[in-house]
């Protein structure tokens, strides 16, 4: 019965009538007459024809309309992560992928300079920034107990990359903190931000050359809250780097 039913009857029932009434015509059996009435059915079968054509059309654009509305109520109700887990594996792809997204201030809050005292690391984690054309300053905020090995070891291997004028001086801040992160601005239009987020102590630790590193990060994404409240850190951090450097001053 399906198979029936998707037949085009009034299609067959027409091509047959019209081949009955050329044969007319040429045995010249029927009159004109007869003949305008056999063209008169003919435009009523194709005008049947065609108003089922037009629902079918309706049917296809009501399901098209539908499956639109389905669609939009889908999308909204997915809602992207704001923060994603990157394993070992991934790490070295999703920290440079940052650094070419990055653009204006970069800020580095509380990195281990004995982390960074290694060419490959520094080219690894480093000097994506420095190259990076969109960047204009790379700033560490780094606990003072760092500032010897900085200087002696971090600073000169810096001095040799392209772009290492863009590394301003660190800002030495008391750090009570577990946690180290790289926030930068993504997307210049809307000023929003990223960050890669790091935790000094298990599980989350890795061990490179003998170095404690870290072996997992948290990518932070643009539209997560926690963007706010780490800008908010990292700018305490400088005041009381401020502050600090203001009373060491009066007090001489």
């Amino acid at each position: 019965m399906t198979i029936l039913r998707k037949i085009e009857w009034e299609a067959i029932g027409g091509l047959i009538a019209a081949i009955a009434a050329i044969t007319l015509h040429f045995l010249h059996v029927t009159d004109a007459n007869v003949l305008h009435v056999i063209t008169l059915a003919l435009v009523s079968l194709l005008f049947l024809r065609d108003l089922r054509g037009e629902g079918r059309w309706e049917s296809i654009g009501t399901a098209t309309q539908e499956s639109v509305r389905l669609l939009q109520e889908v999308r909204a109700g997915i809602h992207p992560p704001e923060i994603d887990l990157i394993g070992p594996a991934r790490l070295r792809c999703v920290t440079a992928q940052f650094a070419a997204r990055a653009q204006g201030e970069v800020v580095w809050f509380n990195a281990c300079s004995h982390m960074l005292d290694t060419k490959d690391l520094l080219d690894a984690i480093v000097q994506p920034f420095l190259v990076n054309p969109r960047v204009t300053t790379l700033r560490f905020v780094l606990e003072p107990g760092e500032r010897g090995h900085w200087e002696t070891k971090v600073q000169p291997a810096v001095d040799g990359y392209p772009g290492c004028g863009k590394l301003d001086p660190p800002c030495w801040a008391p750090l009570d903190s577990g946690i180290s992160f790289v926030i930068a601005e993504t997307d210049s239009l809307t000023g929003k931000a990223e960050a890669l987020v790091s935790f000094w102590g298990e599980p989350f630790m890795a061990v490179h050359h003998d170095r404690r590193m870290p072996g997992y990060i948290l990518h932070v994404h643009d539209h997560s809250e926690l963007i706010g409240r780490l800008r908010e850190v990292e700018r305490a951090s400088r005041a009381a780097s401020h502050e600090e450097r203001g009373e060491r001053v009066g007090s001489s």
